[in-house]
């Protein structure tokens, strides 16, 4: 349950990063990991969900792979690392050893092949052998792979504190931080895992070539599969690290975004009431949410343009009285004023020059924006009937 519970969250987060290559890859290592957990807990049927159960382990290293290259790529301008070749090798893993599980003897107890009591049969041996094998190359580069991240990091954060990292300012960022823990405690478990798959490598080699041996193998098997697991616990708690702190991290914009979707909303409404063909596709988060009403209020603004009255703003500059906030009660006045002056098709006869923040920055813009939909929810409607010329 925990992991399918993580593979959702890493799917849901996905579709707000879906351009992020090294996210995806990481969302499906977490799916691929979490649907052979689920299968290795059902009943065992060895015809068709061990197979299936080693394919996915198999995948998940793959894409685990994928996602340490791909953030190991360093040089933005180079092209980003074709990791075609890592696909083939895990693929030809997964053929053979699905082979040797198909053509392994009728009479084997096929939920038994991974361990040691069938290692003299051929077909058993090649099937542990060749996926042991995979996985312990596979961890031993993603433990490099870590400690390099681990060794930069280090680097980065020394130069900062002592001033020299090129002079940018740093700040507490608590997504970055999950990242670097997740990063070292996975680390920590693949070195664990690694161990275990080396010891259980040379387990099926002692099974092998010392049959007496056997009951040694046995219970030297049970304590790998215990530190497997362990390092299986802990891989998935530092997958999940980053995508936890980065939600974690994300809470304040996002009620940062529905505080302004909700401030947008008398403007917006009375605005696509005027103009009804003001529609954008928006996706399903409340950010594309925000952006879609602000694109469409800013749209209308400029439609109102011949509609905008000097004199309504001049009547509504000297109720405001200068205070701090009376340039937004103008403007949202004459917002109000052309609205209406436009469901009755009487252009202006002083027009106003079409309202704009005249910011330098997005961010001031946006803001600009969420004053004049704050002053225009409180903004009465003109009382002036007009009449059409």
């Amino acid at each position: 349950m925990i992991s399918w519970l993580g593979a959702a969250a890493a799917s849901l987060l996905l579709i707000r990063a879906v351009h992020d290559r090294a996210f995806r890859f990481l969302a499906a290592m977490l799916v691929c990991f979490a649907a052979s957990r689920v299968l290795g807990g059902l009943p065992k049927d060895p015809v068709v969900l061990q197979p299936l159960m080693n394919i996915l382990v198999i995948a998940s290293v793959c894409f685990e792979i994928c996602f340490f290259r791909t953030v190991l790529h360093e040089d933005a301008l180079a092209p980003a690392p074709r990791l075609w070749k890592e696909g083939a090798a895990a693929t030809a893993v997964a053929v053979v050893g699905t082979a040797a599980w198909a053509l392994a003897p009728a009479a084997i107890q096929r939920g038994e092949l991974a361990g040691t009591a069938y290692a003299h049969e051929p077909a058993a041996f090649i099937f542990v052998i060749s996926i042991i094998g995979y996985y312990v190359v596979s961890l031993a580069r993603i433990v490099v792979w870590a400690a390099q991240l681990v060794t930069s990091w280090l680097g980065w954060a020394r130069n900062a504190g002592s001033g020299q990292h090129n002079g940018a300012e740093t700040r507490f960022d608590l997504a970055r931080l999950g990242l670097h823990v997740g990063i070292i405690i996975l680390g920590l478990a693949e070195v664990l895992r690694l161990s275990s798959d080396v010891v259980k490598f040379g387990n099926e080699w002692v099974a092998l070539l010392s049959p007496e041996n056997l009951k040694l193998t046995v219970a030297v098997s049970v304590v790998v599969e215990r530190g497997i697991r362990a390092a299986h616990t802990m891989f998935y708690i530092a997958a999940l690290l980053p995508i936890a702190a980065d939600a974690a991290q994300n809470i304040p914009i996002l009620r940062a975004h529905l505080r302004e979707y909700t401030i947008l909303g008398p403007l917006w409404r009375a605005v696509t009431v005027e103009f009804p063909d003001l529609t954008f596709r928006a996706g399903r988060g409340v950010y594309s949410r925000v952006y879609r009403r602000e694109l469409e209020i800013r749209d209308a603004l400029v439609l109102l343009g011949p509609y905008y009255d000097q004199n309504v703003a001049d009547e509504a500059r000297r109720a405001a009285g200068g205070g701090p906030d009376a340039g937004a009660s103008v403007t949202a006045a004459l917002i109000r004023g052309a609205l209406a002056a436009h469901h009755a098709q009487v252009p202006a006869a002083n027009r106003h020059p079409l309202p704009t923040s005249e910011a330098a920055r997005r961010r001031d813009d946006i803001d600009w924006l969420i004053r004049i939909a704050r002053a225009f929810a409180a903004t009465e409607q003109p009382r002036r009937p007009l009449q059409p010329r």
